[in-house]
């Protein structure tokens, strides 16, 4: 019998049981821990690290943080910044490196002897230009859906776009993040059907009244593929594409964003 082996990501861990009719018996194997990395350095925000390690398909998905750590983020504009760990956030802060467009960032992390890098530059802000409600049709009945529209720049310094869904001011978490790729579509005016995904199709996420958020995050090309083929995972045998040098999973994403908020009606 073949043996299977999953691995599971702190910045991925959900699995969906449905039913069937066969039973299917699975030979899981314990994997070697990998440390996973999640740098992030936001349009003028400070920049953090949080730092976990993959956990075998059993475990429970409380991943804690690793401590002891050194972490460094040099800026092509000069600053530079040891950052120190927050207890309460979980997180290593940056009281120095507040992201800036156009910047290129450059991460080292160095754990027991290890070194890992990452290099990440920020895009310039391209705005929401307006946020509108729609619905998809299904067999007995709609369901509503935002669509964001905005303008894409011609050029290449923004080809690449992540939309994040926030109901209320939580965030959805049940769809994937939609991504959206200029690569061969330069300077389009882009309107982009952001989906909402739910479990219960009685029971649609989006209520009447609802304030709904769309959070627009512009990637280089390095993070862009992170955040794609982890949103594409349930189809693949293999992790998400890091952009971290020596071993470690996870990414370094120093992204401009903005957000634009719409109350559901029809």
């Amino acid at each position: 019998m073949k043996k299977i082996i999953y691995i599971i990501l702190a910045v991925a861990s959900s699995f969906l049981v449905s039913s069937c009719e066969k039973i299917v018996t699975v030979d899981l194997h314990s994997v070697e821990p990998r440390l996973v990395i999640e740098g992030k350095v936001p349009l003028n925000e400070y920049a953090t690290v949080r730092l976990t390690t993959t956990k075998d398909f059993y475990s429970d998905n409380e991943f804690e943080p690793i401590l002891g750590a050194v972490i460094t983020i040099e800026a092509d504009n000069g600053e530079f910044d040891t950052l120190d760990y927050d207890p309460l956030k979980k997180l290593y802060v940056s009281d120095k490196i507040v992201g800036q467009e156009r910047v290129t960032y450059n991460l080292m992390v160095v754990l027991d002897e290890a070194e890992y890098t990452a290099t990440s530059k920020m895009p310039p802000l391209v705005p929401i230009d307006s946020l509108t409600m729609d619905f998809v049709k299904s067999v007995n009945t709609k369901y509503p859906y935002p669509y964001v529209h905005f303008q894409d720049p011609v050029g290449k310094e923004n080809d690449y776009y992540r939309h994040l869904v926030f109901i209320n001011g939580k965030k959805h978490t049940l769809n994937d993040d939609a991504m959206t790729s200029m690569d061969h579509s330069d300077g389009i005016y882009v309107s982009r059907l952001i989906t909402v995904s739910s479990n219960d199709e009685d029971n649609h996420p989006i209520k009447k009244g609802d304030e709904i958020t769309i959070e627009q995050q512009c990637l280089d090309k390095s993070c862009f593929k992170f955040f794609n083929t982890l949103s594409n995972i349930d189809n693949s045998m293999n992790n998400p594409t890091t952009n971290i040098a020596g071993g470690a999973l996870g990414y370094f994403s120093a992204y401009s964003f903005t957000r634009a908020s719409i109350i559901a009606e029809w």
